[in-house]
């Protein structure tokens, strides 16, 4: 699944993005081609990580769209909302 998800400080984007990483056994960051992005995250993960990571969107209210599904997951994280 690819994930779009939008933190507006640039420091809790990457607070964010180290705690998800944490949660996946392997990852890869990343700095996407899309300019409106800082940051990526690739990662094979299981159900009980993909529920993590929703929790903890949720807990800290960001908002995610997923943007397709696909074998892998993939976190971007926007500079912009």
């Amino acid at each position: 699944m690819k994930f779009k998800i939008t933190i507006k400080d640039s420091d809790e984007r990457f607070k964010f993005a180290h705690d998800c990483r944490k949660i996946f056994d392997k990852s890869n960051t990343y700095k996407p081609q899309s300019k409106e992005s800082d940051i990526g995250i690739q990662a094979e993960i299981t159900e009980k990580q993909y529920k993590k990571v929703i929790a903890l969107l949720e807990r800290r209210g960001y908002s995610y769209k997923l943007i397709k599904a696909v074998s892998y997951t993939h976190l971007t994280l926007p500079t912009k909302a």
